[in-house]
């Protein structure tokens, strides 16, 4: 374990930067010696003590290049300490152990008013400490304002290793903040609750004044189609519809004006047929007719009106002798003469194959034939 005395100097007398935005600092190249020889294991982090006020805080190291018997020192740090320019401070070498949670306290409510993010701005700025201790206050700066935060509470220990851990971060509300009692807060509680009751009931009523005006507003400005006037091709001018409220009025008008249509009745007109005869118009007398007409086909009776024959009228044969018409007989009738007729043929047909049979009836040995001399 490395113990030794230095004289403080602060950063902004040197000009490091580097050094004065973090948590660590920077000592001569014999503190280096002395670490290696003792075996101290990495990384390097430090007791400071202020020997006056016995104060103290933890830090790191960020390089060994300072003069020999002194250190620099953050401004931030020399201030927690109470320090001064060349003011004796012992230095420790120490093993923290690493953070598991941390509490933070602005020390004004402008950092987190002004600032849009505040978690992102702490996490940056604590890449540059190597470990921190309760009771610190850190100088944060951003864009051109300077914020102090102090450390409330820190776990497992008083000083832990910030380096290798995921710690859990809290904040704390700010010091110039009033903190109110349970009393108060319960006070201010009821009081919101009344006061959005009445915002609630001045915006139910308020929105049926709205609905009611709303509603009539938009019958009116609704476009309704066919209402204007307008010119027809014979130049007359149509009249104004009269606006329609109710939509069972336009209905109960649409039924009357089809009711009021002629009907259509199909295959009622006269025409021309193709030998060019006029068809007449079907009244009800000649419906009655048609239906007698029908009644009749019906009935099975013999003065049925005829039915279309073929191969029943006149012609011309091949020598140009004329053929005479049939005579249109009835159905019965036409039916017996071609029954007679049929059996007249198929008798006379019987009686020839019949004379042909007997004429054609072999007769051995009634034929005639050649010898072999030729004679017959």
């Amino acid at each position: 374990m490395m113990s030794q005395t230095y004289k403080c100097i602060p950063a902004t007398v040197i000009a490091r930067e580097d050094i004065d935005s973090g948590g660590k600092i920077s000592l001569p190249e014999s503190a280096l010696s002395q670490l290696i020889q003792l075996n101290v294991a990495t990384p390097y982090m430090f007791k400071i003590e202020n020997i006056k006020t016995k104060k103290f805080s933890h830090c790191g190291v960020l390089d060994f290049n300072s003069t020999e018997g002194t250190c620099t020192l953050p401004t931030w740090l020399m201030n927690t300490l109470e320090l001064t320019i060349r003011d004796p401070v012992r230095i420790v070498s120490r093993t923290l152990p690493p953070g598991k949670f941390i509490k933070f306290q602005p020390l004004t409510s402008d950092f987190t008013s002004k600032v849009t993010n505040p978690k992102v701005v702490l996490e940056r700025k604590l890449r540059n400490f190597a470990c921190l201790t309760q009771g610190d206050v850190i100088e944060i700066k951003y864009l051109k304002m300077v914020f102090y935060i102090s450390v409330l509470e820190t776990k497992p220990s008083q000083a832990i290793d910030i380096i290798r851990t995921d710690c859990n971060v809290e904040f704390a509300p700010p010091r110039d903040q009033k903190q109110l009692t349970k009393e108060q807060i319960e006070k201010e509680i009821q009081k919101m609750q009344k006061e959005t009751l009445k915002k609630v009931e001045l915006s139910e009523s308020t929105s049926d004044n709205e609905i009611s005006t709303s509603e009539e507003e938009k019958n009116k400005d609704k476009f309704k189609p066919f209402e204007g006037s307008g010119i027809r091709i014979d130049g007359k001018k149509t009249p104004i519809k009269k606006n329609i409220n109710n939509s069972e009025s336009s209905n109960s008008k649409k039924k009357m004006e089809e009711e009021q249509k002629p009907k259509l009745n199909i295959f009622e007109g006269s025409g021309l047929r193709i030998d060019g005869k006029t068809i007449k118009k079907k009244t009800k007398n000649n419906k009655n007719k048609n239906e007698k007409e029908e009644e009749i086909l019906k009935t099975p009776t013999k003065n049925k009106p005829r039915k279309f024959k073929p191969f029943s009228g006149g012609g011309n044969r091949i020598d140009s002798k004329r053929v005479k018409k049939r005579e249109l007989l009835s159905e019965s009738e036409t039916s017996e003469s071609e029954e007679e007729n049929n059996k007249k043929k198929s008798f006379g047909r019987s009686i020839k194959i019949e004379e042909k049979k007997k004429e054609e009836k072999f007769v051995p040995f009634s034929s005639t034939g050649n010898r072999l001399s030729s004679k017959k």
